[in-house]
């Protein structure tokens, strides 16, 4: 019968192992991190996946002259081009590096505005008015000072160029290149992601790969001294921001297991157990996961930080019944377990409860951390119970940590209840003291969930300076089922802007208003189109007559032959060549059907970050748009962590005060185990404001580990200070330490996520470490003398029945 159920125990393990193996996919994405009910985060996943912008990578290059510059962007662009990686490298200008495509871009801005404006474009070519139009150009062309300026009216005889009279766009500011700075030494290119490259690992391996495509451009044209290359673009950050959190991840996993190994020999010296634990912890790890694969669907990297809390943990039951096993070899495999069930089980229960409560938290990597935890510690009990000591019984004859010449200077501490109570008086006052000057501050910026140091964002921050761009963007998307919808809602925005920038809140925006298609203007401007189109032959001849040439007509016959198609044409324009798809992509997206336009803005320096959210408000409410940024974010995140605090942390400590009073059934138990958690907190963030450290949207994970691990070491020490009867040297000896053995174990491993190159892990690995050292110092040499103090009575009232 019992190896009937070992063997249905196997086979439900398979089988959870292998669903969960096929069902497991990472997430890395920074994005999901944050709260999913904020409009902010919404707005920026948004822009993430429906704008072009987002997905290229961004190359900048910098080199002694302009003519070098420009060379060397043009090679580059050719060598990507040519990989078979990427296609349709720009470098500069679409409409410069194929001027041909330019016409259709031009007839569909003049063919997308109110007809009033369409008509001041039909009526230089009616007759009486091509003359003086043509007279007009020749007399700019004449006077002119700027080279740019006489270049394009010697190609544009009817000046269909001019914009900026009409428009508000980009073209309508110049032909100058925006690809470049103005000396011309600085360069950048845009090289866009393949639309079937999705996912965290190929994104990374086609950066990977494009990185190696040009380090081999480099090295092979000999540019290593006289060309300076920087890489950035959305892209960039996920590949780098997504593979130092899985590297660091990974490594504070491993790193705290091979702590346990390392700890558990110099203490025990026996290789069965210690590999038998090992494998143990990595079963628990598989198993906790493989369930998560199968009820969370894709993980969080982060939240798989979890590996690093939950072999610390499981570790601790396995090291405590070892523990046990080697102080009383002489028990039966039975009494082993039934000594030492009732605190693991209980402490199985009350941590799971605790991490379990997690999952009300608005943070998604924080509700999956609380899940896996919770299932893991669970798991963990139940099998280090059942499969850890019945291996070793028969097989292993254990050093006898009891005896006295063992027992090192931390015994005497131990064993002197008046130096612990000193001990918790200089704690408790030092600690008191600290954060009466002041708290630990609170930082809900976003800047700790990406890399310390990020050289994307150090190349963005050049293209800024050298280019043009705002430091701070605000974006605002706006949505429609059509394009009449997107353009009605984008004219009321830009009224809301236009106030907003007369109220000093805004310096300007900038709408993609007058290119985003207008079909009621379209469908307006259609009978003046195909008036327009009849009118080709005329302007030819009179462009000729003028002295200008066949070759510089090739602008106007492009426009005219857009505006004959736009006439015969039902639904609403949009323009169709390359280059003209590239312009559109950077402001003009889709998402499940509708339809997305992008604007973006800037804030005045007064600008107050309330002022910003009402603004947010009031167009979210007119026009429905999403107007974000990261600073947005960050002010509203503050929000989400109050907030937090009280879905999460209220309700987990009535969880913890009815598992502890089942556990227990003694208030005055409980009440120390409620004392350990909040001693280790004063504590702890006494040592925060000692080092200057904050708290962020990381490492405020600590605060349910450090509550899981307070939980679990008081249940262990006051339940053996029970069985024991108050016998200090025997709770150290045992219990005191296996939970010193493994918060060693487990710091270490989070001391290790300090290292780490994502600023939120290092953190959250520093005030990991810092708590569950205090959190295991204070269960250790504390709690004993505090639950002698309580249970003095009953002590006394023991030893004299035994007497």
């Amino acid at each position: 019968m019992k190896r009937r159920a070992i063997w249905m125990l196997i086979g439900g393990l398979a089988v959870v192992l292998a669903t969960g193996f096929f069902r497991l996919r990472l997430d890395v994405d920074v994005f999901n991190l944050l709260p999913t009910d904020s409009r902010m985060v919404e707005g920026l996943k948004l822009y993430q996946r429906s704008f072009g912008s987002s997905r290229e990578l961004v190359f900048s290059l910098r080199s002694a002259s302009a003519e070098q510059t420009e060379k060397a962007a043009r090679s580059l662009a050719e060598a990507l081009d040519s990989s078979g990686l990427t296609s349709d490298v720009m470098w500069r200008s679409p409409f410069r590096e194929d001027p041909s495509q330019l016409a259709e871009f031009l007839a569909f801005t003049w063919f997308n505005q109110t007809p009033s404006v369409f008509e001041t474009v039909s009526d230089r070519f009616q007759e009486g008015r091509l003359q003086q139009t043509l007279d007009n150009t020749l007399e700019r062309l004449a006077t002119s000072f700027r080279p740019i300026e006489v270049a394009r009216l010697a190609h544009d005889p009817f000046a269909l160029t001019d914009l900026s009279d009409h428009i508000s766009s980009p073209l309508a500011e110049g032909m100058e290149d925006p690809f470049a700075s103005p000396d011309g030494t600085f360069r950048i290119l845009f090289v866009p992601l393949p639309e079937e490259e999705t996912g965290f690992f190929k994104i990374r391996n086609w950066v990977k790969e494009v990185g190696a495509v040009v380090d081999a451009w480099k090295g092979a044209e000999g540019r290593e001294g006289s060309l300076t290359l920087r890489m950035t673009g959305t892209p960039a950050f996920v590949a780098a921001s997504g593979s130092g959190l899985l590297r660091d991840v990974q490594f504070a996993a491993l790193g705290t297991l091979l702590l346990v190994a390392c700890l558990f020999w110099l203490v025990h010296r026996h290789w069965l157990p210690l590999g038998w634990l090992v494998i143990l912890l990595l079963l628990v790890l598989a198993v906790s996961v493989s369930l998560g694969a199968i009820l969370l669907g894709p993980l969080n990297a982060a939240s798989l930080g979890f590996a690093a809390i939950l072999l610390g943990l499981a570790a601790d039951y396995g090291l405590i019944l070892y523990q046990e096993f080697a102080v009383h070899p002489t028990r039966s495999l039975d009494e082993q377990r039934s000594v030492v069930a009732p605190s693991i089980l209980w402490a199985a229960v009350t941590t799971a409860g605790a991490f379990f409560m997690i999952t009300r938290s608005s943070l998604p990597g924080l509700t999956q951390l609380g899940t896996l935890v919770g299932i893991g510690i669970l798991v963990a009990g139940v099998l280090m119970l059942l499969a850890f000591l019945p291996p070793l019984i028969s097989r292993v004859q254990p050093r006898n940590s009891a005896r006295p010449e063992t027992t090192g200077r931390l015994s005497a501490l131990t064993l002197n209840p008046r130096a612990a109570w000193w001990m918790t008086l200089l704690a408790g006052f030092g600690s008191l003291s600290l954060l009466m000057s002041r708290l630990p501050t609170v930082d809900y910026s976003t800047r700790d969930l990406g890399p310390k140091e990020n050289e994307a964002m150090e190349a963005l921050q050049e293209i800024q300076r050298e280019i043009g761009g705002y430091d701070d963007a605000f974006w605002l998307i706006v949505d429609g089922a059509d394009e009449q919808e997107v353009a009605d809602r984008l004219e009321v925005a830009g009224r809301e802007l236009s106030a907003s920038v007369e109220e000093g809140l805004l310096v300007e925006y900038r709408l993609p208003d007058a290119l985003w298609p207008r079909p009621e203007s379209q469908q307006e401007n259609r009978k003046t189109a195909q008036r327009l189109s009849g009118r080709l032959p005329a302007a030819r001849e009179a462009a000729l007559a003028a002295g200008f040439t066949k070759e510089s007509l090739k602008l106007t016959e492009g426009a005219f032959a857009a505006w004959e198609r736009f006439a015969e044409t039902e639904r609403a324009v949009w323009p169709n060549n390359p280059a003209s798809r590239w312009v559109f992509r950077q402001f003009a997206g889709n998402d499940a059907g509708r339809l997305l336009a992008l604007g973006q803005l800037e804030a005045s320096s007064t600008a107050t970050q309330a002022g910003l959210l009402e603004l947010t408000d009031k167009i979210s409410t007119s026009t429905g748009a999403k107007m974000f940024s990261w600073s947005l974010l960050s002010e509203s995140l503050l929000g989400t962590m109050k907030r937090d605090v009280r879905r999460v942390l209220v309700p987990m400590a009535a969880v913890l005060l009815i598992l502890l009073g089942l556990a227990f059934r003694n208030v005055g138990e409980v009440a120390l185990s409620i004392a350990t958690l909040g001693f280790s907190l004063l504590c702890l963030m006494g040592f925060m404001v000692l080092l200057d450290w904050s708290w962020n949207l990381m490492n405020v994970m600590a605060l349910p580990l450090l509550f899981g691990a307070g939980v679990d070491y008081s249940i262990h020490i006051q339940f053996a200070m029970k069985r024991y009867r108050g016998d200090l040297f025997h709770v150290r000896q045992t219990v005191g330490r296996a939970i010193l053995l493994c918060g060693v174990s487990t710091a270490s491993g989070f001391g290790t996520l300090g290292f780490a190159s994502n600023a939120g892990l290092a953190s959250l690995g520093q005030v990991c470490a810092a708590g569950i050292v205090i959190t295991s110092l204070i269960s250790v040499f504390l709690l004993p003398a505090w639950w002698r103090a309580v249970r003095r009575k009953s002590l006394e009232a023991s030893s004299l029945g035994v007497t």
